[in-house]
């Protein structure tokens, strides 16, 4: 499988840099739940537990909760989402905005890990939301492969509309992944599912909770997806480029370590802080020190720091394309 050198890869934390809540945001939003707030125990673990993927697990396969508990988590991280895009449908460029990003640099950026038919580009994300959907707009249009498009994603028609189109179905992935990526030039690979997507069984759930590895092998095309990322990754020479990712997930931080060690994987990391404050927060994390290992250069900085509401074109973004994107560079 030929895919290109430059990947990009992205965690919640993408999008909170234009509102959407982190982790504790969701808790909050669950926990204020009606649903919850109707349920006794659902809401007592909540209050046991403020890791809300650990308490949605839990309720989920725990013998001791009943169905009607188990739909109540469920209406509320479903409510939760919908709330989630609701901010960012929401969101606009704007000199009052209180997240200004350049939405247009970011586009640009987003554009620059596209690729050819030949060698496609590949943009993988651990989120849900439906952020790029709605605005990314410039540049090569991208796949998500193995979903049933709807045609004004990824246009500026869907930018700020309801989402009216209801949810798309996974076709479920009898095909190698080779096929799925066939004929396109650049795919945006949502590694745990989306909000708006039903599985092959015709239940809408994403990859939540604990388990992630099992969840992800029991949908074939999360499965399908997770093999690209696996190949996409080990290729010689890849410079992977992360933004708002937090190395919190072993699964993931796996496939990186061992690229990384066998393959001289190089990380680029934009996040806001210290690089003594990142080095710890990887080292810490599941396969931490030898990720730390391969970083390549440390951004420290948010979105809007590297791409300002005025349009103008920072120092930042100029060090990050002679870094990370030049080739030989890094």
């Amino acid at each position: 499988m030929s895919t290109t050198r430059h990947v990009l890869l992205t965690g919640a934390g993408f999008t909170h840099n234009f509102g959407a809540p982190l982790a504790d945001g969701v808790w909050n939003l669950l926990l204020a739940h009606p649903a919850v707030e109707k349920t006794p125990r659902v809401r007592a673990l909540l209050l046991q537990n403020q890791n809300f993927e650990d308490a949605y697990h839990l309720i989920e396969n725990g013998a001791e909760f009943s169905p009607s508990e188990r739909t109540a988590i469920e209406a509320a991280v479903r409510d939760a989402y919908d709330h989630i895009d609701a901010i960012l449908r929401e969101w606009r460029l704007s000199g009052s905005s209180p997240y200004p990003v350049n939405v247009y640099g970011l586009q640009n950026f987003i554009a620059r890990f596209s690729g050819t038919v030949a060698e496609p580009g590949l943009f993988f994300t651990l989120n849900q939301d439906l952020f790029v959907e709605r605005h990314y707009y410039n540049g090569s249009r991208p796949s998500l492969p193995g979903i049933q498009h709807h045609p004004e994603w990824f246009s500026a028609n869907w930018c700020h509309a309801e989402q009216t189109a209801g949810h798309r179905r996974i076709v479920p992935a009898s095909a190698v992944p080779s096929d799925l990526i066939a004929g396109k030039g650049f795919l945006y690979v949502k590694l745990h599912g989306s909000q708006n997507w039903y599985s092959s069984s015709g239940r809408q759930r994403m990859v939540i909770g604990r388990y992630k590895t099992e969840q992800i092998a029991n949908e074939p095309l999360l499965a399908a997806y997770w093999q690209i990322y696996k190949e996409a990754m080990c290729r010689p020479g890849v410079k992977l480029f992360t933004v708002g990712y937090g190395f919190a997930d072993e699964h993931v931080n796996s496939v990186i370590s061992d690229a990384v060690t066998t393959h001289g994987l190089r990380v680029y990391v934009l996040s806001p802080g210290s690089a003594s404050t990142l080095r710890a927060q990887i080292e810490k994390a599941p396969h931490g020190p030898s990720i730390w290992n391969g970083l390549g250069a440390h951004y420290s900085a948010t979105l809007a720091e590297v791409f300002p509401g005025n349009q103008a074109t920072t120092a930042l973004w100029n060090k990050i394309e002679s870094s990370f994107f030049r080739e030989g560079a890094g």
